[in-house]
């Protein structure tokens, strides 16, 4: 398994970097942290890094229909960008759609 992203999902699914969402208190992961652990799979794969806005659009896509949060935010540069906060199991959902995630895995 010569990518680690593997490693990376089970540190999702162990609440390594998690919160509580929802009046379930489910646990949940931000955007910004689950893509910085996708680049750096990415990075270890010798893939180029997936882009912010390309990010959010694939969970907007992956998870049409389903709840989630969804935050507009104010970038160091005065710029704004989105960020969500999604169930882990959501989480799993949008990374395992990556090829690097699928190749590492098997």
């Amino acid at each position: 398994m010569g990518c680690a992203m593997a490693d990376k999902t089970n540190l999702i699914t162990s609440g390594g970097v998690v919160t509580h969402m929802g009046t379930n208190q489910e646990l949940a992961i931000d955007s910004d942290t689950l893509l910085q652990m996708v680049n750096e799979a990415r990075k270890e794969c010798g893939e180029k890094p997936v882009r912010n806005n390309d990010f959010i659009a694939r969970i907007k896509h992956e998870l049409d229909g389903e709840t989630y949060e969804i935050f507009i935010v104010q970038n160091v540069n005065n710029t704004t960008s989105e960020k969500a906060v999604i169930r882990v199991s959501q989480a799993i959902r949008v990374v395992a759609r990556s090829k690097v995630v699928l190749r590492s895995l098997t």
